[in-house]
């Protein structure tokens, strides 16, 4: 924990040979990686999971200052697994992270950014991913839309119609 606090981030798991990984913002958003990396590794989809703590200590510095606190280019790449897809998932507005991470990002047929918008008006943590397009089921159909799967093929998203019936 105290790592994680001082880098910023956490590697939570690295399955070997892994093109997709999932980063989480916030702490309803680590819970449905958490969730839709289960799911997609039951499915054969190998994939690595990482929390952002402090997303802005892998921001662009942008002064000597800000440069001297960030991670340098190479340290990201030495501890954050590469990976061909990324699937991002935040507390926050998506196009906010897009900024802040684009260090990170693998472009824009490659890398997703999820985060709010702007729908409320729910009674529990999972309406609000829901209605925001955050649940882990999501984050499973945009898994297989970042790794160019079929669904049905791959049987990624066999629960997808029924949200709630598996949550």
């Amino acid at each position: 924990a105290q790592a994680a606090a001082d880098s910023g981030f956490a590697v939570l798991s690295a399955d070997p040979g892994a093109e997709l990984q999932l980063l989480a913002i916030g702490a309803y958003q680590l819970q449905a990686v958490r969730r839709a990396a289960r799911h997609l590794r039951y499915h054969g989809v190998p994939c690595s999971e990482v929390v952002l703590i402090e997303p802005g200590l892998l921001r662009e510095g942008r002064d000597a200052m800000e440069r001297a606190a960030v991670h340098s280019d190479a340290d990201l790449a030495r501890r954050i697994p590469a990976a061909r897809c990324r699937l991002f998932v935040c507390h926050g507005h998506a196009e906010v992270m897009t900024g802040v991470l684009r260090r990170l990002d693998t472009g824009p047929q490659t890398s997703r950014f999820l985060g709010y918008r702007n729908r409320g008006g729910t009674l529990d943590t999972f309406g609000m991913q829901f209605a925001n397009q955050q649940s882990w089921a999501h984050l499973v159909a945009a898994a297989a839309q970042l790794l160019a799967k079929q669904p049905t093929g791959v049987k990624l998203l066999h629960v997808v119609s029924d949200f709630r019936q598996h949550d």
